[in-house]
């Protein structure tokens, strides 16, 4: 089993139980802190760069820097106006993805299927999961 794998709670607790110098109150919490964390309602910011606009998610594509080599100086200003916050605005969103994967648009379709059926994270764990940085972090795998 990997650190940065999706496991189930059982593989959790006794992974918590197998390091013995645990105190009894930060095994409970660490226990209660994942049960948790597998109790979170799947959104599609879990799997790819996406910003909540209202009530909706808005996925983020990554934003193209045009090559303006060629036209004119006033155009080429403008054509890449606005390139530099919408780059800032897809990475802070993609550093927030609790899931490692190239998810294409046909797997957005496949989540947000399971999205609106109420599915939680714990839905995921027989699917090998890998976690991104930010998820290992969130689930508190890496205690």
């Amino acid at each position: 089993m990997k650190k940065n794998e999706l496991i189930s709670m059982v593989d959790f607790a006794l992974t918590c139980e197998a390091r013995k110098d645990n105190d009894p109150w930060e095994y409970a919490n660490s226990v209660l802190n994942y049960a948790e964390f597998l109790n979170t309602p799947l959104n599609i910011s879990m799997f790819v760069p996406a910003i909540k606009v209202g009530d909706k998610w808005e996925v983020l594509e990554m934003p193209e820097y045009r090559d303006t080599k060629g036209m004119s100086n006033a155009y080429s200003i403008d054509f890449n106006l606005g390139f530099d916050e919408a780059m800032e605005e897809y990475q802070t969103a993609k550093e927030q993805c609790l899931f490692e994967g190239d998810f294409t648009r046909n797997h957005i379709k496949s989540f947000a299927y399971h999205i609106s059926r109420d599915r939680t994270i714990e839905y995921l764990v027989p699917f090998d999961i890998t976690l991104t940085k930010k998820g290992v972090e969130v689930s508190g795998l890496n205690r």
